[in-house]
């Protein structure tokens, strides 16, 4: 392609024109990039008190229960572990289904 043609518009049949949805479409790539911040403040916070808890369950701010973090047991399956020792079982309760994924492409 020379350097005077403009790129050509790819339209797969299963697109459809969000060119009234433009604004809506920009504001929510400016959205997630807010939230990607608020979620690493979110992390940074959460370390923070954190460590100061240590080993303690309840935080304490003028002498009231601000924060919790508390031990629980968790039972989960290993799906590598049942497929190492009983493969047959693990082919027996599959299920597929379809999932649909949005996704913001990357700004042209």
């Amino acid at each position: 392609m020379s350097a005077s043609q403009p790129a050509a518009i790819v339209t797969p049949a299963n697109a459809v024109p969000l060119d009234d949805l433009s604004d809506s479409v920009e504001l929510l790539r400016v959205v997630d990039a807010q939230l990607d911040t608020l979620k690493n403040v979110k992390a940074d916070l959460q370390r923070k008190i954190k460590s100061r808890l240590g080993l303690a369950e309840v935080g304490l701010v003028d002498g009231r229960p601000a924060v919790t973090w508390r031990r629980t047991l968790r039972v989960a399956l290993s799906q590598k572990l049942i497929k190492a020792l009983h493969p047959e079982v693990l082919a027996d309760c599959e299920e597929i289904t379809e999932v649909r994924t949005f996704r913001l492409t990357e700004a042209v």
